[in-house]
This record gives C-alpha cells, structure tokens and sequence, in this order.
C-alpha cells in the first residue's frame, strides 16, 4: 500500500513569493497572527498601517476584494507543520490562501498580465497570505477571474479547487479505470474532486461520503454513488485510491484504508500526518517526501 500523506501536497505548493522593497505611498490594514495557538483572541490581530510590497520580476500586486478562510489557515494558526517539517514561518504574519481582485503593479517580467485585470488566485502556504487589502502573487499562481462569477464567489475556489487537482493529477496515479472513494465530498475539496474525477478522467467509479442531505449534491456533481459517513463502510471496498478530505482522527483513517483492495492502493489525506502508529520506514518514508 502507497500512503501519501498531506506533505507531498504540502511539498508542490510551497512557493512563496519573497518581495525585498516596499510600496513607498501604500498602506494596508490586515489580519496578523502573532502567535500560535488555539485562542482566536490571543493569535490574531487586527493591524492597520502595514508595509505593502512592491512585486519582483514575475509578481503581482493585486488589491483584495474577496478572500476566504480554508481549514489550512486555521492549521496554520495552530502551528501545523512548523515542528514537522522545514519550513522557516516569521511570525507575524498574514494568513489567508484564496484571493479575488484587481491587479494595481506588475513586475518587470509579467508577460500575461496587466495593471487593471481582475483576477482569482491562491497563495503558497507560509507565506504572506490574503487576510489583508493587498496581496503579493507570482503571475504562474494567478489567471483572469470568470466573468460570470462575481469576487465573493471567485474568492471560494482557488485553494480548494488546486489542492484536489494537485491530489489527483500530481500525487495519484489515476486512470479511467480507477476506482476512487472521496471521503467527505461534501467540503470544498472534496467536491472539486468528484467534478475532476467524473467529469475530466471518467473515472470507472466514483464512491463519496457525506451526510444524507447532500446525497442528491453529490450525485450531481458525477458521484456514482454516496454513502453516509457516520455509517460503517465495509458496504463499500477494494478502491484504488481513496482521497480522505475528513479530520476524523484513527477512526475515519481507518474506515478508509479498510476499503482499498487488498493487493495495495493509494491512500492520500488532506489532513496532516497520519495518525496511528506506523512502521518506522513509512514514517521515514513521508518525512523524506517532505523535504
């Protein structure tokens, strides 16, 4: 059986942009956190009068409209990773991973892009994110907001939407002939997944779960068949992959890995590390893909 944990994802997203100069007239007002832990009141800050930088080479500035909360900020917050793996985190910094608005400076290297384009996008964990009223992007991490989707929808997509793409077409070996079970398709991920799966690769069959009142959501979506959650799931076995986008701690990890076929799978979690003991060459094994 192949683990892949939420390192290897980690791994392909970690590209912050790094910005030496200052904009010399902007200001911003933004959310800081300035110290990890679980209290909301006592690790973020509500600052005004903050730096904006100026974009290098392939940035670009852009003025926030929208921007959205995802489970990985409030991990972040937390202080997830930063024991785990060897990302340097400055504190404070400003949370936030999606972004909806309107470029206002380019680089000198931006092709793509010009001062005026509406635009969606997502930024790289650790760094400066889009709780703020400017955000910097590198122009690969960006594209032109659809014009049918106004900033407040646009803003709900981007991180959601990459960390399934990267999952499926990045880390999974996935194929038409797979058979996939989406655990929790009912979050952001989750759904992303399912549409990917049915809708681009075909997938033999797509299994999710979810609470009953989003069957109907789900089927729609492209789900061959949904199941409920809080139920046990040897109703359902030997997927190829299963794409675990639930925090449920060993219980859910469990009830996923008992459904992939026997002979090996893929099992890929959005939630951090695993959480039961495993062999000591796994966990060096997920270390190493962290690097």
């Amino acid at each position: 059986m192949n683990i892949n944990t939420s390192f290897h994802l980690l791994k392909s997203f970690v590209r912050a942009p790094i910005s030496n100069s200052i904009h010399p007239t902007l200001k911003q007002n933004a959310a800081l956190l300035i110290e990890y832990g679980e209290s909301l009141s006592n690790t973020i800050v509500y600052k005004s009068g903050l730096d904006v930088p100026l974009p290098d080479k392939s940035q670009v500035l852009i003025r926030v409209n929208n921007s959205s909360i995802n489970p990985l900020d409030n991990e972040m917050r937390k202080g997830y990773a930063r024991n785990i793996v060897n990302i340097k985190q400055n504190l404070p910094m400003i949370l936030g991973r999606d972004c909806s608005g309107e470029i206002i400076n380019v680089g000198s290297g931006v092709w793509d892009f010009r001062v005026g384009d509406l635009v969606w996008g997502a930024t790289a964990p650790f760094s400066n994110g889009s709780h703020g009223e400017y955000v910097l992007l590198d122009e690969s991490e960006i594209s032109l907001k659809p014009k049918s989707l106004n900033h407040e929808q646009a803003a709900s997509i981007p991180f959601a939407a990459l960390t399934a793409w990267n999952a499926i077409y990045n880390v999974a070996n996935i194929s038409s002939n797979s058979r996939v079970l989406v655990n929790g398709g009912n979050g952001g991920v989750g759904f992303m997944a399912i549409n990917l799966l049915k809708k681009d690769i075909q997938c033999k069959e797509v299994v999710a779960t979810c609470q009953p009142k989003n069957f109907e959501k789900l089927l729609k979506a492209g789900a061959d068949r949904v199941i409920d959650y809080t139920l046990d799931y040897n109703q359902v076995k030997d997927f190829d992959i299963v794409l675990n986008c639930v925090d449920g701690g060993e219980t859910i990890q469990s009830k996923c890995l008992s459904t992939l076929r026997s002979s090996g799978g893929h099992y890929i979690s959005f939630n951090g590390p695993i959480k039961f003991k495993m062999p000591t060459i796994i966990i060096k094994m997920v270390n190493q893909m962290a690097k």
